[in-house]
């Protein structure tokens, strides 16, 4: 198991728009993955980018309660 502190949790001190977006929560898990350092990562789905790069997928979005 790693563990990671990303450039977005990192960056307290600027607006993430100013710094790349909430792709900045996850890039570092996805270069952990492509390069083979990693083979599954969990995260917050709210911070996974609408489109992954090649190679990567989402194969699994477990069941929650409603958040309303």
């Amino acid at each position: 198991i790693l563990g990671f502190t990303t450039k977005g949790d990192r960056l307290l001190d600027r607006s993430l728009a100013k710094v790349g977006g909430k792709g900045l929560f996850v890039k570092e898990l996805e270069a952990a993955l492509l390069d083979g350092h990693a083979d599954v990562a969990v995260h917050s789905m709210k911070d996974v980018p609408m489109e992954l790069p090649e190679g990567l997928a989402l194969p699994v979005v477990c069941s929650r309660e409603d958040p309303r």
